[in-house]
């Protein structure tokens, strides 16, 4: 049984031999108190106390000779140096390997082709020790995997930021990286559900830039205004203000105010030149913004000194570029370099990794066709793939039926008609064995893009198995399909955002008109039999829901294209007189029919010559 020797301790106190390791119990604690932020560090605030304990604890130990003296101050150095250092990780990680680590890590990210993301993230996370390295190399991955679009791994990783002890300060930084993520996916519904109990985290700016892009989002285009001038005005972080900047040239361009709306892309790109951040957006908005207002040499000299400003160490990277290139090409109409750029991408594609070649072709194929370019070519490479497309993720499943579909179904028909049937019967029997409604679920709520699109796509392929149905079937066959479009207005209408619900809401539009016509042309059906009425009043409720999303915004650009679409659909349920009106509108916009899809375009040239009938002439 030890005991403490009273006379001992007391005399080594009185002979100085330990007074200071004895001070050493209260110094940590004392500067934890001084010390200004300390306790609101989560990882430090309890570090002064467990050193206070071991320190005491070895002092204990000396007194019952367990420890000599000399023992004693080799322990509480020791311990004074463990402390020390992760006081000092703690708070900075470049006193650790793990500072050089993401550094080298994130290098490798950026010009490595690397074939698995998922696997990089999983296990280069294990070789951190720290709560703020795991963090710092969290956020960086969470910044690239962003970059790059791959929302599901984006997830993991924020669900792995969330777990982790954080300053007020990481806090932040993170909820703000992670808002950035949210209107990528179209999650705002998400993000306002916990908006109120976390913006105390938040900085002013920081809810002026958040507020500003929700009613965006919204169609408050007032609201949005106010909230960017704001930011503009009060804010100090050159980003904040390049992005209020960019969000103000676009919020005029939808406009078409008399306000010079090119001068606050200048400002914006201005701005992004000197922080040397957002370069890309406000780089191609400035190079798009000189093409539409006719200064091609400006235009010309801005993209081809963008253009070799970017790394091309990457697929991915060398990919931007190449789609950078298409838009700019396809604006001016240079078919020329519009060939040389599909080549590059031809071969791009051919010595990409694995796990990129699929999606890549599966994007040339479009392109090419789109652009009559190498179509032949990449057809044939699909072919030959696509029963190893097939066998792959449901995404890609989904995203090449889709692609072979549109060109299947493209107003400009195909010499190889027979051979993309034959890949959509191969698309559809695989589909078969699918079970969509599984694979919608497996999908985490945050992503509204992916979930909804989804859900189009089950509508889409509802009506698909069936060749020439009896009218019976046909009209069982539009009834499921009518209901799952329902399903997307529900969700549309769940998730609060204007535009999507607008598309769904057309989607549905589109469906009961091209039903009205199938049921009078096909089935030579009465127009005053119980289904075509049906129709005919669904076809006028849904644009009753239509009209007031579109009134928020009317004059916007982002509205045009549906002022267009319900003129259609207008004619369709025989009331050219409001129909011609919604095709001025669109029409008053002064839309640059090259930017938008080739549906768009046929059917402008549809009204047009409808509007153009001696018989309408009196409008």
């Amino acid at each position: 049984m030890f005991e403490i020797n009273v006379n001992d301790f007391i005399e080594n106190l009185r002979n100085g031999k330990l007074w200071i390791a004895y001070l050493l119990l209260f110094v940590p604690i004392i500067y934890s108190y001084i010390k200004k932020d300390y306790n609101k560090n989560p990882r430090q605030k309890s570090l002064p106390f467990w050193y206070a304990g071991i320190i005491l604890i070895i002092l204990i130990f000396n007194s019952i000779k367990l420890f000599s003296i000399k023992y004693t101050w080799l322990s509480i150095s020791a311990s004074t140096l463990v402390f020390a250092y992760i006081y000092l990780v703690n708070s900075t990680l470049k006193v650790s390997y793990e500072y050089y680590l993401i550094k080298s890590l994130e290098k490798k990210l950026l010009t490595q082709d690397i074939d698995d993301y998922t696997d990089f993230y999983v296990n280069n996370r294990k070789l951190f020790i720290s709560q703020l390295g795991k963090y710092r190399y969290g956020l960086m991955c969470l910044h690239f995997m962003h970059n790059q679009g791959i929302y599901p791994l984006c997830f993991d990783i924020m669900d792995d930021i969330q777990k982790l002890q954080l300053t007020d300060e990481e806090k932040r930084v993170f909820l703000i990286q992670q808002f950035n993520i949210y209107c990528d996916t179209q999650a705002i519904r998400s993000w306002e559900n916990k908006y109120d109990s976390i913006k105390h985290l938040l900085k002013e700016e920081d809810k002026l830039y958040v507020e500003s892009i929700v009613a965006y989002q919204k169609l408050n285009l007032d609201l949005s205004e106010e909230l960017n001038q704001k930011l503009l005005a009060t804010t100090s972080n050159a980003l904040y203000k390049q992005i209020a900047e960019n969000n103000l040239a676009v919020i005029a361009e939808n406009r078409s105010e008399n306000i010079d709306w090119s001068d606050y892309s200048q400002k914006s790109f201005a701005t992004s030149q000197q922080i040397k951040s957002n370069i890309d957006t406000a780089s191609i908005n400035l190079i798009f913004n000189f093409l539409h207002s006719g200064n091609t040499e400006k235009a010309e000299e801005l993209y081809q000194n963008y253009v070799k400003s970017l790394p091309t160490f990457t697929t991915d990277q060398r990919i931007h570029i190449a789609n950078v290139q298409l838009i700019y090409y396809r604006q001016k109409g240079d078919t020329e370099s519009l060939e040389k750029v599909i080549g590059t991408l031809f071969d791009e594609y051919h010595r990409a990794s694995k796990s990129k070649r699929y999606p890549f072709l599966i994007s040339l194929l479009r392109i090419c066709f789109n652009h009559d370019i190498l179509f032949e070519e990449v057809l044939s490479e699909v072919e030959r793939k696509l029963d190893d497309i097939l066998e792959t993720d449901f995404s890609l499943i989904q995203w090449v039926t889709n692609e072979i579909l549109g060109i299947a179904s493209s107003r400009y028909g195909s010499q190889d008609e027979k051979r993309i049937i034959a890949l959509m019967d191969k698309c559809i029997k695989k589909l078969d064995t699918v079970d969509i409604d599984h694979e919608i679920a497996k999908l985490r709520n945050e992503n509204v893009v992916k979930k909804r699109s989804y859900i189009k796509f089950k509508a889409k392929i509802a009506t698909l198995n069936l060749t020439i149905p009896s009218f019976e079937q046909y009209i069982k066959q539009l009834s499921e399909k009518l209901k799952i479009l329902d399903q997307l207005i529900l969700f549309d209408e769940k998730h609060s955002l204007a535009m999507n619900l607008l598309d769904s809401l057309f989607l549905k539009l589109d469906e009961v008109t091209c039903a009205m016509d199938v049921i009078i042309n096909t089935y030579r059906i009465d127009t005053q039999s119980e289904s075509f009425i049906r129709l005919y009043e669904e076809g006028y409720r849904l644009i009753a829901k239509i009209l007031p999303i579109m009134n928020k915004a009317e004059n916007a650009l982002m509205i045009a294209e549906y002022h267009l679409r319900l003129a259609h659909y207008y004619c369709c349920l025989s009331n050219s007189q409001e129909g011609y009106k919604h095709f001025l509108k669109f029409k008053e916009r002064g839309i640059n029919l090259l930017n938008f899809a080739d549906w768009l375009q046929e059917w402008y040239d549809r009204l047009e010559r409808y509007f153009s009938n001696e018989s309408l002439s009196n409008h």
